[in-house]
């Protein structure tokens, strides 16, 4: 039943992000469509509006066209604004300057090196190898994670206060300072994300189903994939800021969104299968169902759609100057793990309020010398018996999910606040729906507990007519039917 139950949620999951690929992918230009439209009904009669209407793609074909003839001239342009940006007219001034950056970043390194050092001889004692419960395995994760975002922030002082008292190139070497280190912060970011969630070197802590060797490898490439994004994204901007062309600019953003489409691709195609185990909940694909086995079959295979399908739409959108044009490939994926974070965060301080232990089969003190103490499995029970926490869990997860999709929906251009989108209005029933699930769980909890406070039901014997249920309250007998 769970398995059916996740194999549901992953497939409605799976619809929800084809619709807005859909939806974000017209929406903007139905809009600007709209709007020509009725700036031409005022000026000229319908007939003029609709012969206008086609000329929106051959202006897409056009642009697209002219990018492509720029591809050839692009390098003597960037080298043409590197020639124009010199501060002291030569050209080989970005060699110095990166060197000075280079400085800076080292001596950040150096202090943020010199305080993970202080930080490990403090706070060395938190470690502990044999964690009990899943909430000292998140409170060491955590406390580990905000410890190396402070070194990360030591990086970032560090350097800019070195690069601002060199000061060299003026406001040229200042840009170049300020996007390096940025950039670098930001990769340093992604390591210290990834580090704590795969845990590669804390397998002891580690929440996620991997093994050792798939968790080393998960961390690397999700690591290197984003860094060279990063990287692409940080050129682009850096060339902006020194006034390179606006059609060159173009071209090497739509360079950098293919990079990051085909390291994605490559990072789902390379470890397809611990990933596919991490998002069915199981290791094998026997334990789940029939819509399960296709799911963790084809996932990769949709995941690439995905990425090539957003790729599309943003080339689109950046060719005619559209809204909601960057980030569609990789701001999903950053999301997500962003929204992983927030629901370890959630976990712990559920498992802080509940602080619930597991629970076991309780023997008699008179009873533990004994040896023909036999326990079948009929007095096991079934499954275990629903809780508040585990309505807070559950609830936890779909709130974080719902605040996923409204952030992806909104980056795919859609307006969440307004309520006119067929997607919002889904989602607000959806979440309506949740909330009569959750009030519906609670009465179930409260009812149960009560019941077990009752003594329970007393079921009575094969050939009893009654009188078996005395052992039982009146207040047991009703629960079960209210």
């Amino acid at each position: 039943m769970m398995n059916s139950l996740c194999s549901l949620k992953l497939h409605a999951l799976l619809l929800l992000c084809v619709v807005i690929l859909f939806t974000g992918a017209i929406e903007p230009v139905y809009a600007v469509t709209n709007e020509g439209t009725a700036t031409e009904e005022t000026a000229s009669n319908s007939a003029g509006a609709d012969t206008e209407a086609p000329s929106r793609g051959v202006l897409a074909r056009e642009r697209l066209k002219e990018v492509i003839q720029l591809a050839s001239g692009a390098p003597h342009a960037m080298v043409q604004t590197l020639r124009d940006a010199a501060p002291d007219g030569h050209l080989g001034w970005h060699v110095l300057s990166a060197l000075v950056v280079l400085g800076c970043m080292f001596a950040g390194m150096l202090a943020a090196r010199f305080t993970a050092n202080w930080g490990r001889q403090h706070f060395i004692y938190l470690f502990n190898p044999n964690p009990a419960t899943r909430a000292d395995k998140l409170t060491y994760l955590l406390l580990r994670f905000f410890l190396m975002l402070l070194h990360a922030v030591v990086f970032v002082a560090v350097a800019g206060l070195a690069a601002l008292a060199i000061d060299y190139g003026g406001r040229v070497g200042r840009v170049t300072a300020e996007i390096a280190i940025t950039v670098a912060a930001v990769i340093w970011v992604v390591k210290v994300l990834f580090r704590n969630l795969f845990a590669p070197d804390a397998p002891s802590h580690r929440m996620l189903p991997l093994s050792d060797e798939d968790a080393v490898a998960l961390t690397r490439s999700a690591i290197w994939a984003p860094s060279i994004t990063i990287v692409a994204v940080g050129l682009c901007k850096w060339m902006d800021e020194l006034g390179l062309d606006q059609n060159a600019h173009l071209l090497l953003l739509l360079m950098a969104m293919a990079i990051g489409a085909v390291s994605l691709t490559y990072v789902v195609i390379r470890h397809r299968k611990p990933i596919g185990a991490l998002l069915t909940g199981v290791k094998e694909e026997s334990e789940l169902g029939p819509a399960g086995r296709v799911f963790a079959r084809t996932w990769h295979v949709l995941a690439v759609l995905y990425f090539v399908g957003a790729y599309s739409v943003s080339a689109v959108r950046l060719l005619l100057d559209l809204p909601s044009a960057a980030g569609l490939v990789v701001g999903p994926v950053v999301i997500g793990f962003a929204a992983l974070g927030f629901y370890g965060i959630a976990l712990l301080f559920i498992d802080k309020y509940f602080d619930r232990k597991p629970d076991r089969i309780v023997i008699n003190d008179d009873d533990i010398e004994r040896t023909d103490i036999v326990i079948s499995e009929s007095d096991l029970p079934e499954k275990p018996p629903r809780t508040y926490k585990n309505l807070a869990e559950h609830a936890s997860a779909v709130f974080i999910w719902a605040l996923w999709m409204w952030s992806v929906l909104a980056m795919w251009g859609v307006d969440v606040h307004s309520g006119e989108s067929a997607i919002v209005r889904l989602l607000d029933v959806a979440l309506v729906v949740f909330l009569a699930y959750l009030a519906h769980g609670a009465i179930r909890v409260a009812v149960d507990q009560r019941i077990e406070e009752e003594g329970g039901m007393a079921m009575a014997e094969p050939g009893d007519e009654g009188g078996a249920a005395g052992g039982a309250s009146r207040l047991a007998t009703l629960l079960p039917l209210f």
